[in-house]
């Protein structure tokens, strides 16, 4: 891993010893010995010796993880990518190669921290913890995902969990979530509601496994990341998340992840139900500046999409139809576009027929109104009174279009 700061040390080092030996050989004779040169070198012996156990001292203390691989049949010198995280992407941050079958990472990371193998041609990646101690990974090339990451606590716990009573509930839920989309395609109603029944009571069941696990494992980052998953879900109870985040040991809760779970929750109680909705101001298709008070009628729906974003663009028939039939009674609908393309962003617009306000700043994820509203996936969607107040959150198609009909009732 650090095959740069090692040349980088060594070339210091040799440098340094070059500097001292010429430093004390210019320096004046003593005065009152006879014989200077033997004081010189002893002189210089120390000093060599010291600056030695200087640096190893202080590259020992750097190495807080190594992660050891054994990567059979792979070819010699294929790459090896250390990725991390980084706001909704990856980014490599150490690269090593593989050398008579093994490959080695070493790094500073005091505090646990998700992270990912990326192998040179390959696009799977393996999840590993990078953590204090000698993390060992022996990869599988015939299946990545079969690869055995083991030798620290946290990434035994994450072998355990992806292979116990949560990971089978998982394929249960996906079995039937296929179920249900075939349903749907063949227009089999009775059938498409017995599995989305399903769907709910098994999705229920995860939910409790999981807070189960955080329960019974304060100590375990698993417990970090189960929540970091968990406090994103639309319809979860947030005081109860919070609630299981505050029984976590101190070093869990000061991880990036541990972190992110308390940022998450100060950001979605901001735009919670029954909170006022975040002012913002945006560009339109044409580059005029629009804002959200400029288009607020008696409910307005706040919506968030891409012209690339396949789900949004199968809403847009339903959107169509709810704001023509109560565009009249006070309906107002302001679209803020993940694209970054233009061009795109506005054919998208024309061909669907989204004849309402739109704003995007074409930054993609990184648009400003998706982060003040902490929106991370789309579509995403609130609904506003006419006092600026979020009544309803992230409602699809036909429930959104009843509780549009129930507000605009109650304005009448």
């Amino acid at each position: 891993m650090d095959r740069g700061n090692k040349i980088f040390r060594s070339i210091f080092i040799l440098r340094m010893y070059k500097f001292i030996y010429t430093f004390a050989h210019h320096l004046p004779p003593p005065i009152g010995f006879f014989k200077p040169k033997k004081i010189i070198m002893k002189k210089i012996v120390l000093l060599l010796a010291f600056f030695t156990i200087f640096l190893s001292c202080q590259e020992k203390k750097e190495i807080n993880f190594q992660i050891s691989g054994t990567a059979n049949n792979f070819n010699e010198g294929k790459a090896i990518y250390l990725e991390r995280q980084k706001n909704l992407s990856l980014e490599t941050v150490d690269t090593a190669y593989i050398e008579k079958g093994k490959f080695e990472f070493t790094g500073d990371e005091t505090l646990p921290d998700l992270y990912f193998l990326r192998i040179e041609g390959m696009g799977d990646k393996i999840p590993v913890i990078v953590e204090k101690g000698n993390i060992q990974i022996e990869l599988n090339k015939d299946s990545i995902f079969a690869s055995k990451v083991s030798g620290t606590y946290n990434n035994e716990e994450l072998h355990s969990y992806k292979t116990g009573a949560i990971a089978k509930k998982r394929k249960e839920l996906n079995t039937v979530n296929y179920l249900f989309s075939k349903a749907s395609r063949d227009n089999d109603q009775a059938s498409a509601q017995k599995y989305s029944d399903e769907y709910y009571k098994i999705d229920k069941e995860i939910l409790d496994l999981n807070f189960n696990y955080v329960k019974n494992h304060p100590n375990s980052f698993i417990s970090v990341l189960v929540l970091s998953d968990i406090i994103h879900k639309s319809d979860v109870d947030l005081q109860q998340v919070m609630k299981y985040f505050n029984g976590l040991s101190s070093e869990l809760k000061h991880t990036v992840k541990g972190k992110s779970i308390t940022d998450a929750y100060e950001n979605l109680t901001r735009v919670e139900v029954r909170k006022k909705a975040p002012f913002f101001t945006g560009a339109t298709p044409d580059g005029k500046a629009l804002s959200l008070t400029d288009v607020k009628g008696k409910v307005t729906l706040i919506d968030f999409w891409a012209s690339w974003c396949g789900p949004c663009r199968k809403e847009s028939p339903y959107l169509v139809k709810t704001y023509n039939d109560f565009k009249d009674k006070g309906l107002s609908i302001i679209s803020i576009s993940l694209d970054e393309n233009k061009d795109n962003w506005k054919e998208a617009i024309t061909t669907d027929h989204l004849n309402w306000h739109h704003v995007s700043n074409l930054k993609g994820w990184n648009e400003p109104i998706a982060q003040l509203y902490n929106v991370k996936g789309i579509p995403a969607a609130f609904l506003m009174d006419e006092n600026g107040v979020i009544v309803a959150k992230d409602l699809r198609q036909k429930d959104l279009y009843n509780k549009i009909a129930e507000l605009l009732k109650k304005e009448d």
